[in-house]
């Protein structure tokens, strides 16, 4: 067996033990519940996994490969990142009985879940609307959507590359001047 594919499996045996374990196993609705979580996981694991790796390709790729890469990454996770919402908003329908059980220890612990990823959206969003501008006119020219983290970027050097690949104008003078010292 392979390393990438020993790598998968204990990827897949830790994240299917929490369907096997927890609040979740214990439910009478285990049948619905265990595929959600598993969705759920899988994809926040994935997402989060995603972002050490992207940032190491930012610092020692070229630019152009990196953008290739980003952008790639950005667009297949454009329709992953709302299943993470929706598997979750399942779970909770599932678990919580009614709107006061969000006062419960678990509804505080799923508002508070609730309230980091919309803070990480909201860090995407205004990513892209700061993108907007050096975008080019009339939609010529696209940046590469390029994941959030504490508001810096995975690759805060990326910002401002074209779908081509090339930098809008010297936005890239500080990461040339950064690579040459």
């Amino acid at each position: 067996m392979g390393a990438k594919t020993t790598g998968v499996a204990g990827c897949l045996a830790a994240v299917g033990s929490f369907a096997l374990t927890g609040h979740t196993a214990l439910d009478a609705h285990r049948l619905l519940l265990a595929p959600l979580l598993l969705v759920h996981l899988i994809l926040v694991a994935f997402w989060f996994g995603s972002l050490w790796p992207l940032r190491q390709l930012c610092a020692l790729e070229p630019r152009e490969q990196a953008a290739r890469v980003i952008e790639a990454f950005s667009s297949g996770a454009l329709g992953l990142v709302p299943l993470i919402a929706l598997a979750g908003a399942g779970i909770a329908a599932v678990l919580l009985p009614d709107f006061a059980a969000l006062l419960a220890p678990y509804g505080l612990l799923l508002s508070a879940k609730l309230m980091l990823f919309a803070a990480l959206m909201a860090l995407a969003a205004a990513q892209q609307a700061a993108a907007g501008p050096r975008a080019g006119a009339r939609g010529a020219r696209r940046t590469a959507p390029v994941p959030t983290l504490g508001g810096r970027g995975i690759c805060p050097h990326l910002r401002g590359v074209r779908r081509d690949g090339r930098a809008d104008g010297d936005l890239f003078a500080h990461a040339n001047r950064a690579r040459s010292d």
